[in-house]
């Protein structure tokens, strides 16, 4: 086929047009150093400074806070910045650290039974020193005990730990005098000493 001068000319404009085109698809590259991406400004996560000490936050919420607690966008002096290496956290950190020691200070599962097993056996062992029967009280020091008894019988437990007068009976019972010399003298049970005090008689 005789092709003239101008479909040569065109054909060869034609080929360098494709191979330009194609050029990125078919250049060669270093897979261990793949090409990076051109810089794009990004605010966050940037750097607060606080005499020589450093932070990082990640928005504007945080910013504006560390910024509150005296921190600020710019280094005080060059050259004095020491790195925050885990010194002062900020506010999201603070609030994870806070939140891992408080489930860390929970007390596990383990823990709970064993200290359900310590209280078990400690109340067992309160019973066994205790039992519910062994309970023992003196009718006269318990007030529940003492009014459903009878004069008579109160009488009775007073005068039984030392001999009273008629007269401190009455007091201490809140009983009528003459009631409490009429039983003195009449119930079997009472002895009217010679100095005139009353106390339980004697079994005999």
């Amino acid at each position: 086929m005789n092709l003239t001068h101008e479909q040569i000319e065109g054909m060869r404009r034609f080929v360098q047009s494709y191979d330009a085109q194609n050029a990125a698809i078919t250049r060669e590259f270093d897979l261990n150093k793949p090409p990076t991406p051109p810089y794009k400004y990004q605010e966050y996560p940037r750097m607060l400074y606080r005499g020589t000490q450093t932070s990082i936050v990640h928005d504007d919420d945080e910013c504006e806070l560390m910024l509150s607690q005296n921190w600020s966008k710019t280094p005080s002096q060059a050259g004095t910045v020491n790195l925050n290496l885990g010194g002062d956290l900020t506010p999201a950190m603070r609030a994870e650290a806070q939140a891992i020691d408080a489930r860390l200070r929970e007390p596990s599962r383990n823990d709970m039974e064993r200290e359900m097993e310590k209280l078990r056996a400690e109340n067992a062992e309160l019973k066994r020193q205790h039992p519910p029967d062994s309970t023992t009280f003196a009718p006269a020091d318990t007030p529940e005990f003492i009014e459903g008894l009878s004069l008579k019988q109160r009488m009775t437990d007073l005068v039984r730990v030392r001999p009273m007068t008629p007269e401190a009976i009455a007091e201490q019972l809140e009983a009528p005098l003459p009631t409490i010399k009429k039983y003195a003298r009449e119930e079997s049970r009472f002895v009217v000493l010679d100095d005139g005090r009353v106390s339980l008689k004697a079994a005999g």
